[in-house]
C-alpha cells in the first residue's frame, strides 16, 4: 500500500520532507531501500540518531561538538545499476546502515527475497500510464503544480482502494478473489467504487471539525493578510453562507459583519473563502 508520496525535486529538502512523512505513518522500523541519492542517507541519519558527547581534550579552544551516531536498529540499503547503452547489465547492493543478518531476516518476509527497488520502479510505470501529466516527452505536462498534486492524489487513492492487485488477489490454488491494498491492510472490507471514492469527504461543511479546521487556517493566515486571495478569484464548491456560518460559530462573530458587501478589506470573509477553496475545490 502506498502510504505517502511527494511531488518535487531530488533535493535534500524534499528528501527530508518525504522521510518525515513516511516515519510519521509507521510504527515499526522497516527495511529502507532506495537508489544511491545521498540525501536519503542524510535524512535517515537525522531522524534516527543519538548524540554522543566528546571527551574533553584538555586543550584550549571550543569543545568538540557531539557526534551523531545512527541508531543500531536502523536498516537501510541502496541499489546501484550499471547500464550499457541504456540497458541494465549489472545490479549491485550496498548496506549503508544496519546489520547484514537482520536485513536478511527482513528480506525473507518480502516477496522479492532480495534488496531491490523493483516495486518503486513498477509503481512509477503505473503512474506514467494512469496520469498523462507524468508522460515523458509529451505536450500533456502539468501546467500547474496544484492540479498535478490533486490529480495524482486521485491516482494514488485509486491504486489503494479501487484497483484489485494480482499478487494480493490470487490465492495459492490460483483462484482470484479481488483484493486492494486497503483491504489487505484491513482499512476497508470491500473494493471502493469511483463514486464512493469521489464522494468521500474528510470534512462536512458546517460541522464542528470543519469549523475547527477553518479556525486553524484563519490563525495561520491572518498574520500575513496579503497572502489571502481576493474574493472575486475564488469559486468554492459550497455556498458562501455555509462557510460563513461555520466561521461565525467557531469565532462567535456576527454574520452581518462578515457579509457586508460595502465593507472594504473584509478579511474575515476572504479568510472564510480561502480554506473552503482548498478543502473542497
Amino acid at each position: 500500500m502506498l502510504i505517502c508520496f511527494l511531488i518535487g525535486e531530488r533535493s535534500i529538502e524534499d528528501a527530508h520532507s518525504f522521510l518525515n512523512n513516511v516515519v510519521s505513518k509507521i510504527v515499526d522500523l522497516p527495511l529502507f531501500v532506495s537508489d544511491e541519492l545521498p540525501h536519503n542517507a542524510d535524512g535517515l541519519k537525522e531522524l534516527f540518531h543519538k548524540c554522543i558527547e566528546q571527551e574533553p581534550t584538555g586543550r584550549r579552544g571550543r569543545p568538540r561538538k557531539p557526534e551523531k551516531v545512527v541508531n543500531d536498529d536502523l536498516d537501510y540499503a541502496t541499489v546501484h545499476k550499471t547500464r550499457d547503452k541504456g540497458r541494465v547489465v549489472k545490479v549491485e547492493t550496498n548496506i549503508v546502515f544496519g546489520s547484514k543478518e537482520r536485513i536478511e531476516e527482513k528480506i525473507k518476509a518480502l516477496p522479492g527475497k532480495t534488496i531491490n527497488t523493483s516495486y518503486v520502479e513498477r509503481s512509477n510505470l503505473n503512474w506514467r500510464l494512469w496520469d498523462a501529466h507524468l508522460t515523458r516527452k509529451s505536450l500533456t505536462f502539468a501546467k500547474a503544480l496544484r492540479w498535478l498534486k490533486a490529480k495524482f492524489s486521485i491516482c494514488v487513492a485509486f491504486y489503494n482502494f479501487i484497483r484489485p492487485h494480482e499478487t494480493l488477489s490470487r490465492a495459492m490454488d490460483r483462484t482470484f478473489n479481488p483484493k486492494s491494498p486497503a483491504m489487505a491492510s484491513k482499512i476497508t472490507d470491500h473494493l471502493w467504487s469511483i463514486k464512493e471514492l469521489l464522494g468521500h469527504k474528510g470534512f462536512i461543511p458546517g460541522s464542528p471539525d470543519f469549523a475547527n479546521w477553518v479556525k486553524d487556517a484563519f490563525l495561520r493566515l491572518k498574520c500575513d493578510i496579503k497572502a489571502i486571495p481576493r474574493v472575486h478569484k475564488l469559486k468554492p464548491a459550497i455556498s458562501v453562507g455555509t462557510v460563513i456560518d461555520a466561521v461565525c460559530t467557531q469565532f462567535g462573530c456576527n454574520a452581518e459583519s462578515v457579509i457586508q458587501k460595502d465593507r472594504q478589506n473584509n478579511h474575515t470573509r476572504d479568510t472564510a473563502l480561502s480554506p473552503a477553496r482548498d478543502v473542497i475545490g
